[in-house]
């Protein structure tokens, strides 16, 4: 019997016993793993698409230094002091008065509009009622 390419059902249709059916499909088994062991790369290749993929992250990602370590010093650029958050507080401040101020003026304009409409619905409205009289 070819062990390779036989299946259960097959192996039970010609009446073997268990313990034959059982031994044929562990040889079956044993060839697919050592099929499978054989098709394995050797352990210290390394894909040439993941090695590039490696030295472009190498390349291309920052210099993180850890913020936990003792002898880790905050450069200059990046302490913070009184004087940068007074600074960053005034910008704030002008950023927020900016803010309001163009809703105010958008606000403003819109109540001249409303005032505006509402005239002109009065000026409609007593026309309307010299047509009527006539």
């Amino acid at each position: 019997i070819d062990v390779s390419k036989v299946n259960l059902e097959e192996l039970e249709a010609q009446g073997l016993p268990k313990a034959d059916i059982r031994k044929i499909l562990r040889q079956q088994r044993q060839a697919r793993w050592q099929q499978l062991m054989s098709s394995k790369p050797d352990d210290r290749y390394e894909d040439p698409a993941d090695v590039a993929a490696i030295e472009e992250a190498d390349t291309m990602m920052g210099d993180y230094k850890l913020k936990t370590d003792p002898d880790y010093v905050v450069p200059e650029h990046l302490r913070i002091n009184a004087d940068k958050k007074k600074r960053q507080m005034v910008l704030l401040e002008e950023s927020i008065y900016t803010i309001k101020m163009a809703f105010n003026d958008r606000f403003l304009a819109l109540r001249e509009l409303k005032a505006r409409i509402r005239a002109n619905i009065k000026a409609d409205n007593a026309r309307v009622q010299e047509i009527n009289q006539e």
